[in-house]
């Protein structure tokens, strides 16, 4: 027997009106009507409320209906699908999130490395020139020429 005629046999055997039994329910008039004419199925929650209501079990309740079992089957599989899907989906943001981490941390050593290394030769390079021109006693021309070179070598490594 179908669920919607379970319902209704028992609906009737307790002289309910299908308004009486809504608002047991806490469903509308018309929810209760499609039921009773296999348009649509109760919820597993409501099912609980009516096996409770009308004394019956579960299975009594459902046995009979195996479109209604192969519906509730299928919503359980896609819910189970939707959560699987939601996990991986967290898990690869989260692993994106480290990637990312991970990528801008070794950016960030890379770039102070080479800034070092860089001011370093920079250093070195005008240490070298100021030898070479001090040598040639020409100090003023050489601290205006190296001022003017580490101000253009500073910008243009920034």
């Amino acid at each position: 027997m179908e669920v919607g005629k379970i319902i209704k046999t028992c609906r009737t055997e307790k002289n309910l009106t299908q308004e009486e039994l809504a608002n047991i329910l806490f469903v509308s008039r018309q929810l209760i009507s499609k039921w009773e004419n296999g348009k649509s199925y109760p919820d597993l929650n409501q099912l609980i409320q009516l096996s409770d209501y009308f004394d019956l079990s579960l299975d009594e309740l459902m046995r009979g209906d195996q479109e209604m079992i192969k519906k509730k089957d299928t919503q359980v599989k896609t819910v189970e699908k939707g959560k699987r899907i939601i996990i991986i989906l967290v898990g690869i943001a989260i692993l994106m999130v480290l990637y990312y981490g991970i990528l801008k941390i070794q950016m960030n050593y890379l770039y102070r490395n080479v800034k070092m290394k860089i001011g370093k030769r920079i250093d070195f390079l005008l240490y070298n020139m100021k030898k070479i021109f001090n040598t040639m006693y020409l100090k003023y021309q050489t601290i205006i020429f190296l001022i003017s070179l580490k101000i253009y070598l500073l910008q243009l490594f920034q």
